[in-house]
């Protein structure tokens, strides 16, 4: 994780907008590729990648990315997302040569947001590096 793929309170109209807004960054920065966007759209058409503790992961098809990367945006109020509101949406990106080291945090990650308590924590997080803090006590 980076601190400037980090924001607080930052909306968007839909899911889809999210999305779009979240992997061009990505891709703008030079960390995902072109096919980045329209493979997290196509892999959230597939179903909603968000869940009922106010966490979405949204996250490309293919492991494209040209590191692991994970980019957060932690909102005061819920978009709905498929059949959850969620206030935390964290973009990952898997690096096709360092899928093994993600499946290892993605792990340790849905534990921490199946926690309440942490979610809240989180939600309420001040910046990146009390967020960091936040996940990682």
């Amino acid at each position: 994780m980076d601190p400037q793929l980090f924001e607080k309170n930052h909306y968007e109209n839909s899911v889809e907008d999210m999305i779009r807004y979240m992997a061009e960054k990505l891709v703008a920065l030079g960390i995902a590729p072109e096919a980045f966007t329209d493979s997290v759209l196509e892999r959230e058409a597939v179903t909603p990648t968000s869940f009922d503790n106010k966490v979405a992961i949204p996250h490309s098809i293919v492991c494209s990315t040209q590191k692991n990367i994970g980019f957060v945006i932690v909102n005061e109020k819920p978009l709905r997302w498929g059949t959850f509101d969620v206030q935390i949406i964290m973009m990952i990106g898997v690096n096709h040569q360092q899928r093994m080291d993600f499946k290892y945090v993605y792990s340790n990650l849905l534990e921490h947001f199946e926690n309440s308590t942490t979610v809240e924590k989180l939600i309420h997080a001040s910046d990146f590096h009390n967020f960091i803090d936040i996940l990682t006590s």
